[in-house]
């Protein structure tokens, strides 16, 4: 499957090298993301987000197409998942494939 994510909102839970990779992907995309991390690495102040520098709630998944869990803590990841599968939304857990409604696949650029 693959999905249409221009002006779609997205939510990444997460602000390290793995949720940077994430939204950079995203970003070529299209989507309207909002990143909700208490900390960032530095490059994300270069990317056009609307960052959120807070610990994860519940709540943060009103009104998103897609979510990203992509935190450093095993557990966090597991709850967002568990809060989205809870509210029908798709959700890619970065530290676990067998708790993601999906998967992002390889991509490779050539050329223009």
């Amino acid at each position: 499957m693959f999905l249409d994510l221009k002006d779609r909102p997205v939510l990444v839970v997460g602000a390290g090298k793995v949720a940077l990779r994430k939204t950079r992907g995203l970003v070529e995309a299209g989507a309207k993301i909002t990143v909700v991390a208490p900390e960032c690495e530095p490059e994300f102040e270069e990317l056009p987000v609307r960052m959120v520098r807070r610990r994860f709630r519940a709540s943060d998944l009103a009104g998103v197409f897609l979510v990203f869990a992509a935190t450093d803590d095993r557990l966090t990841n597991h709850r967002i998942g568990i809060a989205a599968k809870g509210r029908s939304l798709l959700a890619n857990i970065a530290d676990s494939a067998e708790e993601c409604a999906f998967i992002v696949p390889a991509r490779i650029h050539r050329g223009d």
